[in-house]
């Protein structure tokens, strides 16, 4: 004799494994806004040294990416110098 699943009370939508999923980690609970936590270091960085963030960026970054750290930069209150 041979039973479907169905006659045995199992179905696929209630079968959900319990440590399936993991639940989201906060990398950084301290930091409420990373991307203005950037800015702001960025910032400290060129204050330490003056002259040199700017012409880096400008070396490393692509041209959409560059105007987009610098909309970041805007929202955070910061200026590269």
């Amino acid at each position: 004799m041979f039973l479907c699943d169905s006659a045995l009370g199992y179905s696929a939508a209630y079968a959900q494994l319990h440590n399936a999923h993991k639940p989201e980690r906060d990398p950084l609970p301290d930091v409420p806004d990373a991307a203005i936590f950037l800015a702001k270091q960025l910032g400290g960085a060129a204050a330490a040294a003056p002259g040199t963030l700017p012409g880096r960026i400008a070396a490393a970054l692509p041209p959409d990416a560059q105007q987009q750290l610098q909309a970041l930069l805007q929202g955070g209150g910061v200026a590269l110098s």
